[in-house]
């Protein structure tokens, strides 16, 4: 015997399912490239974003590049890919 779904319940389950999608809390990290304003340094740093009912979050953490400080001259191995 197969149990039938009505319209109705359908229409409910529907609703509650994308209740539980919008009150989900969306959320992502990871590493951030810094750059200086003046466009003299680049920097390494972490980011964190959070997004809930509609509200954004997002939070960067890093130093303050040097003036003329730059990712490759940090990282040689990033230099021989580079070539």
């Amino acid at each position: 015997m197969k149990t039938r779904i009505t319209p109705l319940a359908a229409r409910a389950i529907a609703a509650v399912k994308s209740l539980v999608r919008t009150l989900e809390p969306d959320y992502a990290f990871g590493p951030y490239g810094w750059e200086r304003l003046d466009g003299e340094g680049e920097g390494d740093g972490r980011y964190f974003d959070f997004e809930w009912l509609g509200i954004k979050v997002s939070i960067a953490v890093g130093r303050r590049p040097a003036k003329g400080a730059s990712l490759l001259a940090e990282r040689p191995e990033a230099a021989s890919r580079r070539k």
